[in-house]
């Protein structure tokens, strides 16, 4: 009884939220790291190869919408080691968990049964940055379609 008493005059001072999220610690970075891929980090690097420069930063905008031989075109210019994974077949399931890593969904062709859009006689998945909507991720595939034929 005389504990009840004491816990009501003094309930924690609000330093102690039950519902709150663990802190952050070092550990918990360190195992999060873990399982974080050298190539996502990597493709983040030719993504900003790819982007363009943000007026009054030091920050590059990715491009909207880009393709695996774009990425593997820029891969050139950033090292050997990248450019060997991303045109290596046996990589080629992983490229889109990559992507997703990097804030990059696949975009289907709407009037196309398997979904590819065919740029140069090619069969391409394009991919759209995930923070844009989905109307806006369809124009920006079409944008970077029309453009590959043109060239």
């Amino acid at each position: 009884m005389a504990l009840v008493s004491v816990r009501r005059a003094r309930p924690c001072g609000g330093l102690f939220d039950p519902k709150a999220p663990p802190p952050k610690t070092e550990a918990f970075w360190a195992i999060v790291g873990a399982h974080h891929a050298p190539e996502a980090s990597e493709l983040a690097d030719v993504l900003d190869i790819l982007g363009k420069e943000v007026p009054g930063s030091n920050e590059r905008e990715w491009p909207d919408a880009v393709t695996i031989p774009e990425i593997a075109n820029a891969a050139s210019a950033a090292g050997a080691g990248f450019l060997a994974w991303i045109t290596d077949r046996k990589n080629r399931r992983a490229i889109p968990h990559r992507m997703e890593q990097c804030g990059y969904v696949p975009v289907r062709h709407p009037g196309r049964r398997d979904g590819d859009w065919i740029i140069g006689k090619t069969r391409l998945v394009i991919y759209a940055r995930d923070s844009l909507s989905v109307g806006e991720r369809l124009r920006s595939a079409q944008k970077l379609a029309s453009r590959d034929v043109g060239a």
